[in-house]
């Protein structure tokens, strides 16, 4: 599995199957911390990107969530 750093191989392995795709294959493609955290930082990695799990981590508390988009991001 590929895939960025807030989960581990069994939680990616819990959302493709949630998900549906069992053999679905992770790429990490923005991350904050490396690309900026301003929305334009965001844009200019995700646009045209999809579909796309997007997880998200608090920095009080540490706490996971995300959402699912089954189409492309765009900046419009």
């Amino acid at each position: 599995m590929h895939g960025g750093t807030l989960l581990c191989a069994d939680y990616q392995m819990r959302l493709n199957d949630f998900y549906g795709n069992g053999k679905q294959k992770w790429e990490l493609i923005y991350k904050a911390t490396r690309d900026g955290f301003g929305g334009e930082d965001f844009h200019r990695s995700s646009d045209s990107e999809g579909p796309t799990m997007t997880i998200i981590q608090t920095v009080s508390g540490g706490y996971l969530f995300g959402g699912y988009a089954e189409t492309s991001w765009t900046s419009d």
